[in-house]
């Protein structure tokens, strides 16, 4: 039997998950699919009652089938240390790569581009890499505070991870309406945007 790790999160996550967990429930009783779910605590009051404490990533893996995650953010936690330790770390140690953001219309009073004419002129898939950039938590700051305070956040950038991704998109464009534009700043990252 394969088990469903459930991360309800912040926020309206803990609601929006309530709803999920009854279709699932729903979902079991007509068709008996024997997936189990398993609620994991991670979550802003979590972490502010356990401290910034690392998450066993690999026993969520070695443990689940797939992971259902919530909204995450808090404004008790100001820096969202916890999101990024649930979602870098799931992305990170699951290799989770490539992240596809679907865009559909719904109706077309809801579209602020006039051209569109029917609810089927907007469809596409936006492909984002999701462990590398400024996701690898590379940077800091100095002199803290007032107008001289300096953040930076530095992007680090492999052939491996591009191909992947660039892979990942070429490879849905051929499923879908065979169309692909690549975005990037090749012109303002003059070692990164080679690649």
């Amino acid at each position: 039997m394969s088990t469903l790790a459930v991360i309800p999160g912040d926020g309206i996550g803990p609601e929006v998950m309530a709803e999920v967990l009854k279709v699932h429930a729903v979902v079991e009783d007509v068709f008996g699919t024997g997936l189990k779910t398993e609620v994991l605590p991670y979550s802003a009051d979590w972490f502010l009652e356990h401290g910034d404490v690392e998450i066993d990533i690999q026993a969520i893996r070695r443990d689940h089938r797939a992971v259902l995650l919530g909204a995450l953010g808090d404004a008790r936690i100001p820096d969202n240390r916890h999101a990024i330790r649930v979602i870098g770390g799931l992305r990170q140690q699951l290799e989770l790569g490539v992240n596809l953001r679907p865009v559909r219309l719904r109706a077309l009073a809801h579209c602020p581009l006039k051209h569109v004419g029917a609810v089927e002129d907007v469809d596409l898939v936006i492909v984002r890499e999701n462990t590398e950039d400024v996701y690898v938590g590379v940077g800091g700051t100095v002199r803290g505070g007032g107008p001289g305070h300096v953040a930076m956040e530095v992007g680090v950038h492999t052939r491996w991870a591009v191909d992947r991704v660039v892979t990942a998109a070429f490879e849905l464009a051929r499923s879908r309406r065979r169309r692909l534009t690549l975005v990037d700043k090749s012109n303002a990252m003059p070692s990164a945007g080679p690649l």
